[in-house]
């Protein structure tokens, strides 16, 4: 609990603003194409500040895998998106807030600096519905419909393929294994651990079959959830 200023809380007795810690407010929406066990990438506007990327659960695993930083603009310009079957993602992402909007109305709050830490002509902030640890394989959850999720932790595994002859070539392909979630109806997610392929690396023609050569299981289960109810624009 901040020492100073102003607390508000939502009516599930979530603090969303105070005087001390930057608010996350709204960067960009988007839709995206995404492969079955695999990472894919895909471009966004570019920021430089905190950010996360949430997304709106559909009917198969998946999950965002991280930002792409640009060290030339030092920006992060884009983000990878796991998924265990083809389809389309709905996507958000909320980023600190920096500058103070223009315009002579509405509430602004800095802290004790004097940087904005919450304005309220921001197109959008970050308006927590749910923030809870969990160990089951299902959780209840206010919207899965509608609203956008984010989940902390996952299935750290990995394994290393070497095949002699795929494609007619000598190739190493690396995957991890991840924690993604899904929409198992109106109100409850589903959680589920799959693959996916990281990197295939081509050594040149080969030939014979494919061996496991390395493979290694470490990691725990996603403690905790956090489900975003999404700007009125969007």
């Amino acid at each position: 609990m901040t020492d100073y200023g102003l607390e508000i809380y939502n009516n599930k007795n979530i603090l969303i603003v105070d005087s001390k810690y930057k608010n996350y407010v709204y960067h960009q929406h988007g839709t995206s194409f995404v492969q079955a066990n695999d990472l894919t990438e895909i471009d966004i506007n570019p920021f430089s500040t905190n950010g996360v990327v949430l997304t709106k659960p559909t009917t198969f695993y998946a999950r965002p895998y991280g930002f792409i930083y640009d060290s030339t603009s030092a920006e992060y310009n884009k983000f990878l998106l796991a998924s265990d079957a083809t389809g389309y993602i709905d996507w958000i992402i909320y980023k600190d807030i920096t500058t103070v909007p223009s315009g002579d109305y509405g509430l602004n709050i800095f802290d004790s600096s004097g940087s904005i830490v919450f304005s309220s002509n921001q197109l959008g902030y970050f308006n927590v519905l749910l923030k809870s640890s969990y160990s089951a394989s299902n959780e209840t959850v206010y919207d899965a419909v509608n609203n956008y999720f984010h989940i902390v932790g996952i299935y750290s595994g990995s394994r290393s393929t070497l095949y002699n002859n795929r494609n007619g070539r000598e190739e190493l392909e690396i995957e991890r294994k991840i924690t993604g979630f899904k929409r198992i109806d109106s109100i409850t997610l589903g959680f589920g651990e799959f693959w996916f392929n990281v990197e295939v690396i081509d050594y040149g023609p080969g030939s014979g079959g494919g061996t496991t050569v390395s493979s290694k299981a470490s990691g725990s289960f996603p403690q905790d959830i956090i489900e975003v109810k999404p700007p009125p624009s969007i």
